[in-house]
């Protein structure tokens, strides 16, 4: 009988390929309890990218080729600063969407980099701010968000 249940265990998988936003519901399920959580930075990234140049190729969102190299790096910024809270994790990576718009100053937060030197910092050339109703935008607010 032991070893019909351990036989069981081992060829059970469970697919709990959810993301960030979901994280809290598995693992506060009583079902999950049992199973260590947490996030694969690198695969997560890779998915990212995936998503971004899926999204990037569309002639609307062609704006967003330029920053995915960025979006990507603070999506790890804001890995490897959260220390394990969801929530840090949460404003790092989602003030990436304000930052995009040119927005370097918002209610609860700021960009790391405005300074009285620096207060409005200019993108890269071929590189231009996204403007909130662009569908560029609208596509990376998605992608951040969910």
């Amino acid at each position: 009988m032991m070893m019909m249940m351990m036989k069981m265990m081992m060829t059970t998988t469970y697919d709990i390929s959810y993301n960030i936003s979901h994280d809290d519901d598995i693992t506060e399920s009583d079902r999950w309890k049992h199973i260590h959580h947490s996030l694969d930075v690198w695969h997560k990234s890779k998915k990212i990218v995936e998503e971004l140049g899926g999204e990037a190729k569309k002639a609307p969102n062609r704006k967003l080729l330029p920053w995915m190299r960025h979006i990507v790096r603070q999506f790890w910024y804001a890995c490897s600063r959260c220390r394990g809270s969801k929530v840090v994790l949460r404003d790092l990576w989602t003030s990436l969407l304000y930052h995009v718009a040119n927005i370097h100053k918002w209610p609860g937060g700021k960009c790391k980099h405005t300074s009285e030197v620096q207060a409005t910092p200019i993108p890269e050339p071929g590189r231009d701010w996204l403007s909130m109703p662009s569908s560029a935008y609208k596509c990376l607010r998605y992608i951040v968000a969910y």
